[in-house]
């Protein structure tokens, strides 16, 4: 049977210091607002990704973490969009010197071998450009540099030609057996925080694709990943974890659940992420409820089954659920994202519903 893959596109990679303005540039070129943005360094925290159009053909922009960081499951983020990269698009501030860490980064990703384009952004006026001279940009040894603005949009004409370019060489402009809707049908997992919703997504995709943690709310912004299935294309959207508002830590992080909320507007199809080692929570019943008012094509994963299956009174937990979602006549799933148990009937289950499409 047809496996459910990632869509196969020319990709590029947005790279570069927190606060350069990547997240910026990002909603610039995807003429979206999918990316937050914050004024102080750090906001993003996962590859955030955006199909893009240009000359008729189809791009996936991905925006990543800031290259200071020191967190390691941060650090595999970015690395990770710099081995999926077609084309590496580093971002710098041209309003300010170039840093040693810049210096470094650039040597990294000079040796991969892939074509690498230097964004010169904040360039927002003519005060801005006069200063650009004065400062050594050249040091970075990138060869194709473009003065951009995400604010004023200046040269980003010319830098998704030259993008254009590129994937013409790459051999990365073709025609595919599939085809891509703008608009695809939306697959969207929620639940609440810490349940395992990227886990099971990557499990379902089989890689590491999206920040796992212990610690709650690590997933901030919704996640999105375009998959190809019996030749049509679909959106699936891993979402932030839905919490009480009083429980939110920042501005950022209820952002992010902000865009879930509207994400949960117009899904095709829902799935919904329980976390069966623990009982039935307020928010799970709201959430069940969205469910229920759908009348969508949905599934209800009981996550964590691991962690249950050796308990003396495990039986006692599944009559626990079989009572608790009695009225609710969706499909339901005993899964362990932690250890793959199960995932082949999720994914066979959705491959069932996406044929509809």
């Amino acid at each position: 049977m047809e496996k459910i893959k990632e869509l196969n596109i020319c990709k590029i990679v947005l790279v570069g210091r927190t606060n350069v303005g990547k997240s910026s540039l990002f909603n610039r070129l995807s003429e979206q607002r999918t990316a937050l943005v914050a004024p102080w360094p750090g906001v993003t925290k996962e590859r955030n990704k955006e199909l893009i159009i240009w000359k008729g053909e189809y791009f996936l922009l991905i925006d990543t973490p800031g290259i200071e960081t020191n967190d390691p499951e941060i650090l595999k983020q970015i690395q990770k969009g710099i081995e999926e990269a077609d084309i590496i698009l580093n971002v710098v501030d041209g309003r300010e010197q170039i840093s040693t860490k810049e210096i470094d980064f650039a040597k990294k990703i000079l040796k991969t071998k892939k074509p690498v384009l230097l964004a010169i952004n904040k360039v927002d006026g003519r005060n801005i450009e006069k200063t650009i001279q004065e400062k050594n940009f050249k040091i970075l040894g990138i060869k194709d540099s473009f003065l951009v603005s995400a604010v004023t949009g200046r040269e980003l004409g010319d830098l998704l030609d030259k993008i254009f370019e590129l994937a013409e060489k790459l051999k990365k402009i073709k025609e595919t057996d599939y085809n891509i809707n703008p608009k695809p049908p939306k697959i969207t997992i929620f639940g609440r925080t810490n349940v395992g919703k990227s886990s099971i997504l990557n499990q379902i995709l089989a890689q590491q694709r999206t920040i796992v943690k212990q610690s709650a709310h690590t997933t901030r912004e919704p996640e999105k990943t375009w998959i190809t299935f019996n030749k049509n294309t679909f959106l699936l959207i891993d979402t932030p974890g839905i919490r009480k508002r009083a429980k939110t830590k920042s501005k950022v992080e209820f952002d992010g659940i902000l865009k879930t909320k509207k994400i949960m507007e117009k899904p095709e199809i829902l799935i919904l992420v329980i976390d069966c080692q623990e009982m039935l929570h307020r928010q799970d019943k709201k959430l069940l409820g969205i469910i229920k008012q759908s009348n969508k094509p949905s599934l209800i994963i009981l996550n964590k089954v691991d962690t249950i299956k050796n308990l003396p009174n495990k039986q006692d937990f599944y009559s626990y659920w079989q009572n608790a979602l009695f009225k609710f006549k969706q499909d339901k799933i005993f899964v362990s994202a932690k250890t793959g148990e199960n995932i082949d009937k999720v994914v066979s289950w959705l491959k069932n519903v996406l044929k509809n499409f």
